[in-house]
């Protein structure tokens, strides 16, 4: 069964903002001055009580993977508890020694790349990020550690993702995952000319779907954007608007562990005051076991996301962002907790 607009239950985990980067579009702010990391007991523990809830794969990414002392040991660690281990990472410090330990363990790598070489470079401040970029896909194709492709969509980088489409076929990347550039955290402060307009969408939604019929070999298309016309079917994918949840991972999907230990509902950035718990503190299985007595609050935002969504006159939205962006209006905060 489907849980929300995912085929399979995900555990975001961003275990640092320590980053060898300061990209202009980092949602979470991260970079080489912030400092702290999760601490990797309570952080398996979490993610153990999760895969009891019926969570299958742990994303993580941050900050930079590759900074996080204890990387193979999260690694290691996740993939034991029978997650499948995805990792996003910016290329820069990957290479054969540090993949060695984690090869094992990894179901598949995502490369960052925001466009061709002038736009990537310019976004993440560095002259040989893209260099650095395409290396790492390069050693991961000779190491036979799955791999794809995860683009940020600007309106810049648009015309070029037949060309990042081409590149992955070359290298063997299996994914091309297109996400559409969206104004958080630092990204909010770009100028208006790199976000997507509606008419943007509809051009990556069409180029998504030509690219996304070519097959094997060549990488899958995944593309983050929902038809408006499609919304009321999904609706029924969502469990915790209709009570059916048995399970955490029936009613929130994707949830999210930030580099502070909060577990967050859905995505990066929604609002505080829906924090489902703190994997700092003492936690026992019961603690995150939440679908059951949601409050009301969280079903209220969903429910106006949905409607709003609906209502709003555009043909494609990001759902996720646009979710979290509801979040942050207060639309439900003086709702009452379910019992």
């Amino acid at each position: 069964m489907r849980s929300g607009f995912l085929p399979a239950r995900v555990v975001h985990v961003h275990p640092t903002r320590a980053c060898n980067l300061a990209c202009a579009h980092c949602y979470s702010d991260s970079s080489p001055q912030q400092r702290g990391a999760l601490a990797i007991t309570p952080l398996l523990d979490a993610l153990a009580h999760l895969r009891e809830e019926g969570y299958e794969i742990v994303s993580i990414s941050g900050g930079e993977p590759f900074v996080y002392a204890d990387l193979p040991a999260l690694v290691r660690g996740a993939s034991l508890l029978g997650f499948r281990v995805h990792l996003i990472t910016n290329g820069i410090l990957v290479n054969e020694a540090r993949l060695a330990p984690l090869a094992p363990y990894l179901y598949l790598v995502g490369v960052s790349l925001d466009g061709a070489e002038a736009t990537h470079n310019a976004v993440r401040g560095r002259s040989d990020a893209f260099r650095h970029s395409l290396r790492a896909m390069s050693v991961l194709a000779k190491a036979d550690i799955p791999f794809g492709i995860v683009y940020a969509v600007s309106s810049p980088s648009l015309e070029d993702i037949p060309w990042a489409f081409e590149l992955g076929r070359d290298l063997g990347a299996r994914l091309l995952h297109l996400r559409p550039l969206a104004p958080e955290g630092r990204a909010a402060s770009m100028a208006s000319s790199w976000t997507l307009t509606p008419e943007d969408c509809e051009r990556l939604a069409l180029l998504a779907e030509l690219l996304g019929s070519y097959g094997p070999p060549a990488p899958r298309v995944q593309v983050d954007l929902v038809r408006t016309s499609e919304l009321h079917a999904a609706r029924a994918q969502f469990a915790l608007l209709d009570g059916s949840a048995s399970s955490l991972s029936d009613a929130v999907n994707p949830i999210v562990i930030d580099a502070d230990g909060r577990c967050y509902p859905f995505s990066y950035g929604f609002d505080p005051s829906y924090v489902l718990g703190d994997i700092t503190q003492p936690i026992s299985a019961a603690s995150l076991r939440l679908a059951r007595s949601m409050s009301d609050a969280l079903i209220a935002v969903v429910d106006r996301a949905f409607a709003e969504a609906e209502s709003d006159g555009l043909s494609l939205i990001d759902w996720f962002a646009h979710l979290t962006r509801v979040s942050r209006r207060g639309v439900a905060h003086d709702a009452a907790p379910a019992r």
